[in-house]
């Protein structure tokens, strides 16, 4: 019987998920993406996560962005039953920063979703 190796590793573990880029919650930072600086990679959309903390309401909060209409979406993005699952939230700028967090807030958790 063989002794298990118990050395640490050193190299950085490789994310096997998609990394998406991270902006700050304001309407401001939405307002600033365009398509002319962006990289789609041959994609539809192009998703841009949150900078908020883990225990807020926004936790999985998403800004989708639409390479061929240019149009940005809110969508919340909800795990249940080990499935992910989005919700749409609304349209920006018809729904603000401020009436996300409001929507979010009312909502209670995934199920009333």
């Amino acid at each position: 019987m063989k002794k298990l190796d118990n050395k640490l590793e050193t190299n950085q573990i490789k994310q096997t998920g998609n990394k998406r880029e991270l902006i700050p919650f304001r309407d401001s930072s939405i307002e600033a993406i365009k398509k002319t600086n962006i990289d789609f990679k041959g994609k539809r959309f192009k998703e841009f996560k949150f900078d908020v903390s883990k225990g807020s309401s926004l936790k999985g909060l998403l800004l989708r962005f639409s390479f061929k209409t240019e149009r940005k979406d809110f969508t919340m993005e909800v795990w249940c039953n080990s499935k992910k699952d989005y919700y749409s939230i609304g349209m920006f700028p018809r729904v603000r920063c401020k009436d996300v967090e409001r929507i979010c807030l009312d909502r209670v958790g995934p199920w009333s979703w």
